[in-house]
Parts: C-alpha cells; sequence; structure tokens
C-alpha cells in the first residue's frame, strides 16, 4: 500500500516528461528560428551569406584537386598499401623501348653504290689490253701504269695476249663484265665503313644502286680495300678471281689493281640507314602490362620507386576517367558538404562569441580569404613538390594561426587554426594523429605569441612552434609509420620540414606585422614597444616644450599600468595611451599649470570663458597631432577619453564668481563647462581617466600622507562613478575597488614623506653638546 502512490507520481513525471520534450523542441525551434530572422535583417546578411559560400566553393574545390592529384612522394616509403581499383592495361614504356632499340639494332645499314668508282674501274680494266698493245717490254709502259698494275714482264706478256688485232679480246671484256657484277654483291668498302659493317648486329648490309634493284648482303663477304693484309681482302678477291676465271698473272694483276687503286664501291648512307631504323622501330608494337583489380600498386613499406608511381599515376587517371556522372557528382557533392559543414561551424562559433566580425563583411571576407589561402598554398606546393608535403601542410596553418592570434586574440586563432588543420590533413590525406601534430603546432604559436613587444618575441615563438611541430612529426611518425629500414631518415626529413615550416611562418609574420596592423587596424605589442621609446618624436617635442607635462604623462602612465596589471587589462597599451594623452598641450604648454615654472598663471588676464576654450582645446589638438604623426587609431581614444564629459570645476566656479559679482542674474550653465567627451569606452581608457585626475589632485597636496592619499583616490573615483563617467566602459565595481588600492599603494611610493636631515650648523652644535656632556649623560 505505501508504495502505490509512489509509483504513480512516478509515472505521471514521466507522462509529463513525454509531454513537455515536443514543447520544448518546438521552443527550441522557435527560438532558433527567430535568430536566423534577426540575423537575416541586419545588412551584413547578404554580403556575409556571399562570402560563406565563396569560401565553400573553394574548400570543395581543393579538396576535389586534392583527390585527382593526390601527393605521390617519389622513392618515398609507404604508410599504406595502395591496390588497383579498376582494371587496365598500362604501356610498357621500358619494354616497348626495349624492343624498338632491338630493332633498330637488328635493322641493315644502307649502303649505296658509287656508280663513277665502278664505271672508272671497269673502263680501266676493259682498255687494258688495247693501251698495252705496242708495249714490247715493261720499260715501254708508263709509269703510272707500271705502278697501278704492278707490272713485270710476265704480267705484260698476259695482258698482251688478250689481244686481237690492236682491241681486247670479247673474252677480257666478258671477264671483266663479270667481275664488276661480282663487286656488286662483295663490297668494297673504307678501312672505317668496313668495321661498323662487320660490327653491326643485324648481320646483313642493304646495298643500293642508283638504278636497279636493292640488295642485301651478307656483312662477311664485304671487303677492306685499304687494308687487305690485315683483314684478308686480298686472299677474298683472290679466290673470287679464281672461281670468275682468271688465273695466273691476270689475276695478280687485276688483285693489285683493285688494291692500288684503293676506291671503295660502296659508302654508307646515313640518311637512309637512319630512315630504315626509324620505320623498323616504328613497326614494334607496344608492350602493354595488364593490371587487376586488387593487384597491390605499393606496399606498405615497401618504397615506391618511379615504376610504381607512374602505375599509381594511370590507375588514379583511369579509375576518375572510369567513374559514372552520379559518382562524379557524389564526389562533388560530398566535397562541397564539407566545405558547407566547415563554414557553418565557423559562422556559428562567430556569431555566438564574434558577433561584431559578422556585422563586419571586410573581417569575414580576410578571415574566409586566409582559411581559402591556407588550404590552397596547401595543396598546391604539395603536388608541385610532394617530398615537402609537410612543410606544406605546417606552414599555412601556423601563419595563419599566428595572424589571427595578432589580430584577434587566443580563442578565436585557436578555433580558425584548429579548423584550417583538419582541412589541410583532408585535403593532403594526412592521419588523425598529423592533424593532430598541425594542431600542435599552432597551439603553441597561441601560446607564445599571446603579445608580442619586441623581434625577440617573435623569433623565439617561431623557434618553439618549430620545436613543438617537429617534435609532433617525429612522434607521429614512428607511431604510424612502417618501421623498416631507411624509414628513420624519412621521419626525421618531415620533422626537420615541419619545423621549417613553423619557422617561415614566424619570419613571414614579422614582415607581414605592419599590413596586419593596417588591415585589421590594431596595434601590436611591438608598435607599442616602439611608441613608448622617449626618443619618439612627439615625446620628445613634449620634453622640450613641455616639461612638466611629459613628467605628469610618465607619472600617470607608471600608476595606470600597475592599475591595469592588478585587474588584468592591457598594461602596455594602457602604459603608451598615458604617454601621449596630453600631447595636445604641446601647442599651448605655458596655459597649464605644471609648465608654469615662473609662477605666472597665463589665465590671470582671461575670462573664465576664454580659459575653457583654451583647456578643452588641448584635447581637440591632441588628437589632430595624433593623426599628423601617425599614432596608431587605437591610442586616439585615450586622448579623446581622458576627461571624458567631466566639468572643468575650477574655471566653472570661478564663472558663477564672475556672473555673482557682476550682479547678473544668468548663471553659467554646467553644460558649457563639460568636456565634449566621449566617456571611456574600455577598461583601459577609465583608468587612464582616474589616473590622470589623482596624479594631478596628489600632487597639488601639500602633505600626502597614505591616509590622505587613499581617501582622495577613493573620493575621485566615486566622484567619477557617480558622474556617469564609467558607464560606456566594462569597469566593475570590484574592479573598481581594486584599481583604488592598486593606485593609492603607487601614489604613497611616488609622494612619500621625506625626513628632514639636519644642517650642518645643526651638526656641529649637536657634536659640542655631545663632547661637554658628562660621562654618565653619554652614556
Amino acid at each position: 500500500m505505501p508504495e502505490r502512490p509512489t509509483t504513480k507520481s512516478t509515472k505521471s513525471t514521466k507522462t509529463r516528461r513525454r509531454v513537455s520534450n515536443p514543447e520544448l523542441r518546438r521552443a527550441t525551434l522557435t527560438q532558433l528560428w527567430r535568430h536566423v530572422r534577426d540575423a537575416a535583417a541586419e545588412p551584413s546578411f547578404v554580403p556575409v551569406v556571399g562570402i560563406g559560400l565563396g569560401l565553400c566553393v573553394a574548400i570543395a574545390s581543393m579538396l576535389l584537386i586534392a583527390r585527382v592529384y593526390p601527393p605521390l612522394p617519389l622513392n618515398r616509403i609507404a604508410d599504406a598499401t595502395r591496390t588497383v581499383r579498376i582494371e587496365f592495361q598500362q604501356l610498357d614504356e621500358a619494354a616497348t623501348e626495349r624492343n624498338r632499340e632491338l630493332a633498330q639494332r637488328s635493322t641493315p645499314r644502307v649502303y649505296k653504290a658509287v656508280g663513277e668508282t665502278f664505271e672508272q674501274m671497269a673502263g680501266e680494266l676493259r682498255r687494258l689490253p688495247t693501251a698495252l698493245a705496242g708495249a714490247e717490254s715493261v720499260a715501254d709502259v708508263a709509269p703510272e701504269l707500271r705502278q697501278k698494275y704492278a707490272l713485270d714482264e710476265t704480267r705484260l706478256a698476259a695482258i698482251r695476249g688478250a689481244v686481237r688485232d690492236g682491241e681486247a679480246t670479247a673474252e677480257w671484256e666478258r671477264k671483266v663484265s663479270v667481275l664488276f657484277d661480282a663487286l656488286r654483291f662483295r663490297p668494297l668498302l673504307s678501312a672505317e665503313e668496313y668495321q661498323l659493317a662487320v660490327a653491326q648486329q643485324a648481320g646483313v648490309m642493304q646495298l643500293t644502286y642508283p638504278k636497279g634493284p636493292t640488295e642485301f648482303a651478307a656483312t662477311q663477304r664485304a671487303m677492306n680495300i685499304q687494308q687487305p693484309e690485315e683483314t684478308g681482302a686480298r686472299e677474298a678477291l683472290g679466290s673470287m678471281l679464281t672461281q670468275l676465271g682468271f688465273l695466273g698473272p691476270l689475276r695478280s694483276l687485276v688483285i693489285d689493281y683493285l688494291i692500288n687503286t684503293g676506291s671503295p664501291t660502296f659508302t654508307f648512307d646515313r640518311e637512309a640507314t637512319t630512315q630504315a631504323e626509324a620505320d623498323a622501330a616504328a613497326a614494334v608494337p607496344a608492350e602493354y602490362i595488364n593490371h587487376r583489380v586488387g593487384d597491390p600498386i605499393v606496399r606498405r613499406g615497401e618504397r615506391l620507386d618511379e615504376a610504381k608511381l607512374q602505375v599509381a599515376r594511370e590507375e588514379q587517371s583511369k579509375f576518375l576517367a572510369a567513374l559514372p556522372q552520379w559518382a562524379r557528382i557524389m564526389y562533388s557533392g560530398g566535397a562541397l558538404a564539407a566545405g558547407a559543414a566547415v563554414v557553418i561551424a565557423i559562422a556559428g562559433y562567430l556569431g555566438l562569441f564574434y558577433p561584431r566580425v559578422l556585422r563586419r563583411p571586410w573581417r569575414c571576407a580576410v578571415i574566409a580569404s586566409l582559411v581559402a589561402g591556407g588550404v590552397a598554398g596547401a595543396t598546391w606546393l604539395t603536388i608541385a613538390q610532394p617530398s615537402l608535403m609537410w612543410l606544406a601542410a605546417s606552414l599555412p596553418v601556423v601563419l595563419v594561426t599566428m595572424v589571427l592570434v595578432v589580430a584577434y586574440d587566443r580563442r578565436l586563432s585557436l578555433v580558425i587554426g584548429a579548423s584550417l588543420a583538419g582541412l589541410v590533413a583532408v585535403a593532403l590525406n594526412f592521419s588523425v594523429g598529423a592533424a593532430i601534430a598541425l594542431v600542435a603546432g599552432g597551439v603553441t604559436a597561441v601560446w607564445r605569441l599571446r603579445e608580442i613587444r619586441s623581434r625577440a618575441d617573435v623569433v623565439s615563438g617561431s623557434m618553439a612552434v618549430a620545436a613543438a611541430l617537429a617534435g609532433a612529426c617525429a612522434l607521429i611518425g614512428f607511431v604510424e609509420r612502417p618501421l623498416v629500414a631507411g624509414i628513420w631518415r624519412e621521419i626525421v626529413g618531415d620533422a626537420i620540414n615541419a619545423g621549417l615550416g613553423g619557422f617561415a611562418a614566424g619570419a613571414a609574420l614579422l614582415f607581414l606585422l605592419p599590413a596586419i596592423e593596417r588591415v585589421f587596424d590594431i596595434t601590436t605589442g611591438m608598435t607599442l614597444s616602439e611608441l613608448r621609446d622617449p626618443r619618439r618624436h612627439l615625446l620628445r617635442q613634449m620634453q622640450q616644450r613641455a616639461p612638466g607635462t611629459y613628467n605628469h604623462c610618465l607619472n600617470v602612465a607608471t600608476i595606470a599600468e600597475a592599475a591595469a596589471n592588478a585587474i588584468g587589462a592591457d598594461s602596455l597599451h594602457l602604459y603608451v595611451g598615458a604617454l601621449y594623452h596630453d600631447i595636445g598641450k604641446i601647442n599651448k604648454p605655458d596655459y597649464f599649470v605644471e609648465n608654469q615654472s615662473d609662477g605666472y598663471n597665463r589665465h590671470a588676464k582671461l575670462s573664465p570663458a576664454m580659459s575653457l576654450l583654451v583647456i578643452m582645446g588641448h584635447v581637440k589638438d591632441g588628437m589632430e597631432l595624433a593623426r599628423e604623426y601617425g599614432l596608431p587609431k587605437s591610442l586616439h581614444h585615450y586622448i579623446e577619453s581622458h576627461h571624458g564629459t567631466t566639468l572643468v570645476t575650477y574655471f566653472y566656479h570661478k564663472a558663477q564668481q564672475a556672473a555673482e559679482a557682476e550682479g547678473s542674474g544668468e548663471a553659467p550653465s554646467e553644460v558649457t563647462y563639460r568636456y565634449p567627451g566621449p566617456k571611456p569606452r574600455t577598461k583601459e581608457a577609465a583608468i587612464l581617466m582616474l589616473c590622470d585626475a589623482v596624479e594631478g589632485a596628489t600632487r597639488a597636496m601639500r602633505e600626502p600622507t597614505p591616509s590622505r592619499i587613499e581617501a582622495l583616490v577613493h573620493s575621485m573615483a566615486q566622484q567619477r562613478l557617480a558622474d556617469g563617467q564609467f558607464d560606456d566602459s566594462s569597469l566593475t565595481l570590484r574592479e573598481l575597488h581594486i584599481i583604488e588600492a592598486a593606485l593609492t599603494k603607487s601614489l604613497c611610493a611616488v609622494y612619500h614623506g621625506r625626513i628632514q636631515y639636519p644642517s650642518e650648523s645643526s651638526k656641529t652644535q649637536e657634536t659640542g653638546k655631545r663632547m661637554t656632556a658628562p660621562p654618565v649623560a653619554r652614556a
């Protein structure tokens, strides 16, 4: 019985929950729709949507390009097995080239007959009997003929035997014709051509004639007419002549004639041989390698050599060409969806935490350009130089992160940098571990470059980023890559490339810092550190023309810096702003009490209204000088707001007294005697306003004891608070209390009480008293 009500209550609660869940979902959707509708009503909505679409298309394009041209580093050890996805034939260039070279080497060399040589030698031999018919002895023969034919009495007698009626016999002419017909198939070559002919692989010579068909002859039938003894040409000629019927002295005569003449009957035809070799190579069919689906292109742990790289590229090309239309659409749609997801995530984050960025389309355009440029740079550099993939990946990721941490803050730069690291990892087909390594580089950049006060900060930060990237890359390499011979060299090389990318990003940041400051309208710590140098022109002018104002600015900067540090504000920015907040007093320094060293007050002869114009004018003059000398815009607010809309009390009361003395019933308006503003819009500007007031008031105190200083600081802070001067700043009451304590401490350190040292006469009198005092008194 006691348990039944409990059970009923539980069921009722579940019922209420089931009923309330749809209502909660409807309320959530309604609220989301209201936010979307309000965002669409903003003037910047359409430009920002256009920028987002452009970024989405750019990301999708890079992802698709990376799929078409995947990074395949030559001679790199494969991290995973790559297999054939589509059956295809690949031209075997090496085998085809070998076959063509073999065909070229097997092509006979072409030799063309020297017709003039054939005709000249045949004519001389035919006419020889007729020429020697009247010679009775060798002495009757011309010396040239004796030498050419090596004539002696025996040979002369034999050749005269071939003469009938003063003419050569028909038998002699027949033998000569048969001889030269035989020489058409037994080429007489020069020594060089004989060597090349015998050395060729074909073993056959192609003989061509000016008139007649082309013949082929074995290279062994060629004779070296210029070196007959060494090459056996004399014996070959003798054997041929014997077969042709030249016997005895006539055979020797013809042999010596052919050798002494030394004229080749065939010469090498280079042009025809080259053409024949080209025709033979062209006739060789191409060799192909058949690749089946599933065949390994390169296995994990193997080196991707030139042959495997060609197979991988050919397979990629064939695979993409064979994709159906629906698959291509799916690929493109997937890339667009990935780009849209990243863009929506970034836009949602900006809308939640940085709505001011979305309200400025040009800032969105810059961020989108950085992201798109980072992905494009990493993709194209990797495609161009796959061996530098880690350099190509780390450089844009770290550089974009560095630019954003300088331009905005650590949180935004970390989110955008991590998103870019993920996109680059997807585009370059990196593992999750490699993406984490890239994120580690970005995180290190965010950590080390929170504030840049000097070039050394950038250099040291870049070195830290390089070390983080190199270490993370090496660690991921030893964890994920196959530990085979030679892998450690690649891991070390990748680590060096990753580190170089991080360091190069820092170097690029140093070069781009001035442009970043102009584009994003910011002031870096490095610029602020340069502006606090007392040798700057404006500060030098203040030292020379308004030394009191310069000392006042130094004191204000010092105590303001301490107050900013106490609440975690930007102390460096505030310090520099405090140095320049009163630069407008340079134009009329003598009208401000801190510069009136002669004791003469320039306002004594001026009406309160005229003095008011002079006093208020230093704010306007300060703004003009700031623009003239190019002070960063972020410092302008200190100049224009360090008095806010406070009342110029001294001259207001003086005007009231003057009005009462004159008996005029019209009292001066308080609004007229207030600074035109604006009020401080930042914590730093509010701190400066309070420091400027309490420093001057404390300096005017005759006896600045700690208690009086504390009361003064609290009183002036409450006055500014009650006057609404801090309304536009984000300063809280707790922070104001901390600021009061910090200012009291700093002012007490500056205006502490002094010990009054005795004069020389007082010291002498004191010494005399001690010398004349009785011993008991001295004791």
